[in-house]
């Protein structure tokens, strides 16, 4: 069974965040937070920190990642954009990709590891 999380998305503003997700779409947003640079890199290949907040309701929710120079990293330098879902058996699940040929990214983070796959298109999947 899998169960879909959320999407990640990039944004130059949280003006313009706060506008779309918040106001147009109803949504509330948390207080944003700071994603490292190694972090950002390892995951989806671009080199600066970069802020993250979520706008959600009861049944949805977005990862917005900001950046005032996001829309250069989006293509050549890295491309922040993701689902995430959650699987029943995670480490299952990535033996498996990493089986069928997938591409699967495993970056420490404070105390816990984030797990990323990478489907055979490009596509950016976070597991949880």
């Amino acid at each position: 069974m899998i169960r879909y999380v959320h999407s990640g998305l990039g944004s130059v503003s949280i003006e313009n965040t706060d506008l779309f997700y918040g106001q147009l779409l109803g949504l509330e947003r948390t207080e944003p937070k700071t994603l490292p640079r190694e972090t950002a890199e390892a995951l989806f290949g671009v080199e600066t920190d970069l802020t993250m907040v979520y706008y959600q309701d009861e049944s949805s929710q977005f990862e917005l990642f900001v950046h005032p120079d996001l829309e250069s990293f989006n293509g050549a330098r890295g491309n922040v954009s993701h689902e995430c879902i959650q699987v029943e058996d995670k480490e299952g699940f990535v033996e498996e990709c990493e089986k069928s040929g997938c591409q699967v990214l495993q970056v420490p983070k404070g105390d816990k590891v984030l797990t990323f796959v990478k489907d055979l298109d490009g596509n950016l999947f976070e597991v949880k």
